[in-house]
């Protein structure tokens, strides 16, 4: 049951703008707590006063946050390791981030002790420890659980608002439409042309240095690859609206949507025929919103 809690989709905010203002926040709220809860009788220990120790342990806080949230996974997470991201790996980088803290503060108080006994001693070694275990760690597990209520149920609240709309004004749409929109392209590879019905499409898969064109007729699902990129073809059928990408992988047909779901994470998008879903990754959700409330909404007129 746990494992698979764990296991969950969520979507960690890897923004540095997220990050500045939790790093703030965070070692400003340490800052105070050092200063309401460190003893009179320890200070005796050290060399320098509460309130410059409580300064230096909120600002190695801030800097640890910038340091394991921002910094360290611009440099070794990749964009599919970021969009498949779930509760378990934030909270394995929490508690990097709160292990690494731990470790700063451990360093930096044993630098300014008078007594190395003291700050050698086992006692000193579990209070900082627990310390750090109370104070950030299991707060900042709370928080993950509630922030993943809260997009899941906003999620859910948008995917059922999506079905709705696609229920009643797109499938109108797409009974009432037989106009073909023949699109003609020269692909990468001499002699052959990119050749597809822009009415019948429902989306585009890139495959390394390939497209593979799913598109519908009466019930088949017809694929067909072509040695061209994603970006090409985007840039290509940018006139249309109703086409977005949704995913770096991904270009799809809102007008042929049949339906959404979605998770704490992301949403994924159904098509007939089709057994395998789309994703709408979470840095491309809003713009991916927009279209669909515009198309939606052009269809309601």
């Amino acid at each position: 049951m746990i494992l698979h809690l764990l296991r969950k989709p969520y979507s960690h905010n890897f923004s540095l703008k997220r990050n500045l203002i939790l790093a703030i926040s965070i070692g400003f709220f340490i800052f105070l707590i050092n200063q309401l809860l460190f003893n009179d009788p320890e200070q005796k220990y050290f060399i320098i006063s509460k309130t410059k120790i409580s300064i230096i342990l909120g600002s190695i806080t801030f800097a640890s946050i910038i340091l394991i949230l921002d910094i360290f996974p611009r440099m070794f997470f990749s964009i599919t390791r970021k969009e498949n991201w779930t509760i378990s790996k934030e909270l394995g980088i929490l508690s990097i981030l709160h292990f690494g803290i731990f470790i700063f503060n451990y360093t930096f108080l044993i630098s300014i002790c008078k007594d190395l006994s003291f700050s050698l001693s086992s006692v000193f070694f579990i209070s900082t420890a627990l310390s750090t275990i109370l104070i950030g760690f299991i707060p900042s597990s709370i928080i993950v659980w509630i922030d993943y209520t809260i997009k899941l149920k906003s999620n859910l609240k948008q995917v059922l608002l999506h079905n709705q709309k696609l229920k009643n004004s797109i499938k109108k749409d797409q009974k009432s439409s037989t106009k073909e929109e023949i699109i003609h392209l020269p692909s990468n590879t001499l002699k052959e042309t990119i050749k597809f019905d822009l009415s019948t499409l429902l989306f585009i898969k890139s495959d390394g240095n390939y497209i593979e064109i799913y598109t519908q007729k009466k019930d088949q699902i017809a694929t067909s690859f072509y040695r061209f990129s994603i970006q090409q073809i985007e840039e290509t059928l940018n006139e249309f609206p109703f086409i977005i990408r949704t995913h770096r992988s991904y270009l799809v047909n809102i007008r042929n949507i049949e339906k959404s779901k979605g998770n704490a994470r992301n949403y994924q998008l159904f098509f007939k025929g089709v057994d395998h879903t789309v994703p709408v990754s979470r840095n491309r959700f809003e713009k991916f919103n927009i279209a669909f409330k515009n198309i939606v909404s052009i269809h309601n007129k």
